[in-house]
């Protein structure tokens, strides 16, 4: 199973298509996603609130039948395909501010508070990725390094890894803040950053993050 993550910045085009299309991704946990984005041959479910008009927070798209589910933040999508609950997530950037969906008086409680709500999710099994506006590992450019400490405790509570995690940056000496993570227990066989580039133009300011897992057995995905 091939499961992606993009934050689209709000952008949609033809080449934004062929590019995600070119994939081969089974689902997609996008995120800044404009109301045109659709993709052939997936399902969507989007964010009920946006962040900003015509600008949902986030999406997961599937080649498989979804089952909506509610939900667990207004920054965050959240479905059922199949045994596996997918989610996709923004998570507070540093100078997000304290206007909602955010709560919290620094970044890092602000963090805390998102996290923690998603921490109640489903999780036998869970994949969940997006923009979480931290690297988790290294400099930290975009977060703060006590948010970063609270994503990796939830993600641990929740049983899963991070293989996105050591990849690198578009920027040099940067790490990613887009990730995907699957069950500790998944089989991780190929992980890679894929440039959102299209003839010497970038589509988005974020490049695409791909893992590719064997099949998540729910009997062994139990945090």
């Amino acid at each position: 199973m091939r499961v992606g993550t993009w934050n689209l910045a709000g952008r949609w085009s033809a080449a934004h298509h062929e590019l995600l299309v070119a994939q081969s991704c089974d689902v997609w946990l996008l995120t800044e996603v404009d109301d045109r984005v659709e993709v052939v041959g997936m399902w969507g479910h989007r964010t009920e609130a946006e962040m900003c008009p015509r600008r949902s927070w986030a999406a997961v798209f599937s080649h498989r039948v979804l089952e909506p589910l509610e939900d667990p933040h207004p920054a965050s999508a959240a479905v059922r395909v199949g045994p596996v609950v997918f989610v996709s997530s923004i998570l507070p950037w540093r100078s997000c501010g304290r206007a909602s969906p955010w709560d919290g008086e620094t970044h890092a409680e602000r963090t805390r508070h998102t996290v923690e709500r998603l921490a109640a999710i489903p999780h036998t099994p869970l994949i969940w990725g997006g923009d979480w506006n931290h690297a988790l590992q290294g400099p930290e450019r975009a977060g703060s390094i006590g948010g970063r400490g609270h994503i990796l405790a939830a993600v641990d509570a929740l049983g899963l890894v991070v293989p996105t995690s050591t990849l690198t940056h578009r920027i040099p000496g940067l790490s990613p803040i887009d990730h995907v993570a699957v069950p500790r227990t998944a089989s991780v066989q190929e992980v890679e950053r894929v440039p959102a580039e299209h003839q010497k133009k970038w589509l988005s300011d974020h490049d695409l993050y791909i893992v590719t897992v064997g099949e998540v057995d729910p009997a062994t995905a139990a945090p």
